[in-house]
């Protein structure tokens, strides 16, 4: 089976068995009608949104991508994962989301995909395209018939800002939605003697980040007073 990706005259070439060959073929292929068009774009398209149109480095983007479909259209191929972009981290966030939605007072299958993306350096970054292929019922001259169609998403360009020039060079970069800083000392503060051990437990929450972007907390209290056994931090992170 044979789906023409262009316009134009294409050239099938012959098929060779011995001294044996096939005749070659020549197919003409015809752009889809405006109208047509318009008509295949009502029943699967895509719909994108990021969460913002610029970011600074390191800064959490937004992305959401949405297949929208009617009933009758059938999928040959998933929806591509995690978009790959060059100098930039990209989490896949929750599982993807199916279900119905409306449009235009038309129902339709929804395919939903969120993801995290935090660009490494400033600039411009590009989210590229992609592209699923479908078969959708048209009715032509009063007959119903089926095409297979490609259908692609455009290509997303936003903005990277540097660290501003105003940021104090000696504190630590760190964008994030909330950042909540908490610690705790058992068995307490009431009561302790020399020789006690003591347990101090510090915790950091950021939202709208990764763990990895947590600077040292440089939080040791003077050794001249204590004896301190520090124990190797643990990171996790929470894509859900």
């Amino acid at each position: 089976m044979l789906k023409p990706k262009v316009t134009g005259t294409l050239s099938i070439p012959s098929i060779k068995i011995g001294k044996e060959s096939s005749m070659s073929l020549t197919l003409q292929v015809r752009p889809i009608s405006r109208s047509l068009r318009d008509e295949i774009d009502q029943l699967v398209f895509f719909e994108l949104e990021t969460s913002k149109k610029s970011v600074y480095v390191q800064e959490q983007l937004l992305f959401t991508r949405r297949l929208v479909y009617s009933n009758g259209v059938q999928l040959y191929n998933e929806i591509p994962g995690p978009p790959k972009i060059a100098n930039a981290l990209v989490l896949v966030l929750g599982e993807t989301r199916s279900g119905t939605t409306e449009r235009n007072g038309k129902k339709y299958v929804l395919v939903e995909q969120r993801f995290a993306i935090f660009p490494e350096m400033s600039g411009e970054l590009e989210i590229p395209a992609i592209d699923v292929t479908a078969s959708v019922r048209l009715i032509e001259r009063g007959r119903v018939s089926r095409k297979g169609v490609r259908v692609s998403t455009t290509n997303l360009k936003v903005s990277v800002m540097p660290i501003p020039n105003a940021y104090p060079e000696d504190a630590p970069w760190l964008p994030a939605q909330a950042i909540i800083l908490s610690q705790t000392l058992e068995p307490g503060l009431d009561t302790a003697n020399v020789g006690d051990t003591l347990q101090r437990k510090i915790q950091v929450r950021i939202d709208g980040n990764t763990g990895s972007i947590l600077p040292d907390l440089n939080a040791q209290p003077s050794e001249r007073l204590f004896s301190i056994y520090p124990a190797a931090p643990s990171i996790k992170d929470d894509t859900s």
